[in-house]
């Protein structure tokens, strides 16, 4: 009988570490990654930006990009990590309540400052190195807000082209990490130099 349940508590030990050992590996040692936006030229970077005409004829513009960071906080590289625009709310000016707009997708959102081909591909973040994304980009030439979605439904075109005070939320998902949310508010009139935006 004593020889039994050695066999059995051996049997039951090996069999409890084979079933929670790699849970438990992937638990210790998951990446933590976190999404920022601040109130600094980075977050709110205003820059010239070359356009072309129906002609084809070249010119100079100005756009004001506003961005999200993520930052890798721990010391193991995170992988396949995509940000995602998941939710765009406009605010009832009679209730003051976010209420759901035509935007009903989740789509990746573009990284910032990537080769042309990457910046829609998950990238993979090592420890402590900041890498931003574009939320929205405001230009002196159009009245729209453009989110920088890697396609645009065409249903949201309306919804691109209205003002009022507009909640995004943003999600930063990746391979064994825990997906990060945030949401920021954008007051819209239609003049690209005449607008607030901030961190819920």
């Amino acid at each position: 009988m004593e020889d039994f349940l050695k066999i059995l508590g051996g049997f039951i030990a090996g069999f409890t570490t084979s079933v929670f050992a790699e849970p438990l590996r992937k638990w210790l040692f998951k990446p933590n990654v976190k999404i920022y936006f601040e109130q600094t030229p980075n977050c709110i970077s205003k820059t010239p930006e070359a356009r072309k005409d129906n002609d084809g004829n070249e010119s100079i513009g100005e756009a004001t990009y506003v961005k999200g960071k993520a930052v890798n906080e721990s010391r193991f590289i995170a992988r396949a990590c995509k940000v995602y625009l998941v939710n765009i709310e406009k605010k009832n000016p009679r209730t003051g309540r976010f209420e759901l707009t035509s935007y009903s997708d989740s789509i990746p959102l573009k990284w910032a400052s990537q080769p042309s081909d990457r910046t829609f591909s998950p990238l993979d973040l090592p420890k402590n190195i900041n890498q931003y994304f574009d939320i929205v980009v405001l230009r002196d030439c159009s009245d729209q807000f453009d989110p920088q979605l890697y396609v645009k439904p065409f249903r949201d075109e309306a919804l691109f082209n209205d003002t009022g005070t507009f909640r995004f939320t943003i999600q930063l998902s990746g391979d064994q990490i825990v997906s990060e949310r945030i949401r920021i508010i954008l007051e819209w009139n239609g003049n690209w130099k005449d607008f607030k935006v901030y961190q819920e």
